[in-house]
């Protein structure tokens, strides 16, 4: 007699039957585990190949998702550096007007206005060239390895020297 029931036709059906209720409820203990983890392979039991595959382009994603952050990254600090080279090249067309305004014939009271003009400007390209930075990196003061050089004499040609990157 087994739960109030009684049993006829001997043990085998028995057997039988408790080794389906085995598998049922093994059946839907891992139907459970794929749910609560939304996973189709949760071990190697489930699909060893599968699981294998599913090893490997998580690996890719996570690879894809540094790279993608790096990139990022990157541009954010290019977009910073190209904001403060946007401020330096409107300070040189600057400069360049006060030239051009100082070849025709000024006065020497306005000659010296347009140089303090010019010196003003030249301490406004040194503030942000100091003070450009994204994070802890400098960006346009040489610690980041890009070097700019200009003429005195030749203000118009400016060459990047080198570029560290």
């Amino acid at each position: 007699m087994v739960s109030g029931l009684t049993l006829t036709g001997g043990g085998a059906g028995v057997l039988s039957l408790f080794r389906q209720m085995g598998l049922t409820s093994r059946a839907i203990a891992t139907n459970q585990q794929r749910i609560a983890s939304g996973l189709r392979i949760n071990a190697a039991k489930d699909d060893p190949a599968g699981l294998v595959q599913s090893q490997i382009l998580r690996a890719e994603l996570s690879g894809a998702n540094e790279r993608i952050a790096s990139l990022t990254h990157q541009s954010n600090l290019f977009n910073t550096a190209e904001a403060a080279l946007g401020e330096v090249s409107d300070l040189l067309l600057s400069i360049r007007e006060s030239v051009v305004a100082a070849q025709g014939s000024l006065s020497a009271a306005e000659l010296a206005a347009e140089q303090d003009n010019v010196n003003t400007t030249l301490d406004a390209i040194d503030a942000i060239s100091e003070n450009t930075a994204f994070g802890r990196q400098d960006l346009l003061n040489g610690g980041s390895g890009i070097l700019v050089s200009a003429s005195n004499s030749k203000l118009l040609d400016i060459q990047i020297r080198s570029l560290r990157l």
